[in-house]
């Protein structure tokens, strides 16, 4: 499908024209009803979860290490609270 419309074209699918990627359904909902496709579409979302989650992690070692993390990095509102709570300011 994607390729289709990634080429220009459309794709009728359930009663609906789709002409953006973005607008077709998810594996998760094209395995509604069959219990195989929708154990294959679970296992596949929980290894994007995992792969996100490792990758989050990731970030947040990174912005620890080099202290620029949400509360460092944020807006002023959260600087002059960071400066409040630390009796700066």
């Amino acid at each position: 499908m994607e390729q289709v419309i990634g080429a220009g074209g459309s794709v009728l699918h359930g009663g609906r024209l789709y002409t953006r990627v973005a607008d077709l359904p998810t594996d998760a909902q094209l395995a509604a009803g069959d219990p195989e496709r929708e154990l294959a579409a679970a296992d596949a979302m929980q290894a994007q979860i995992a792969t996100l989650q490792a990758q989050y992690e990731q970030l947040q070692a990174v912005q620890q290490a080099s202290g620029t993390g949400r509360a460092s990095s944020g807006t002023k509102k959260d600087a002059d609270k960071q400066a409040a709570d630390t009796g700066k300011g």
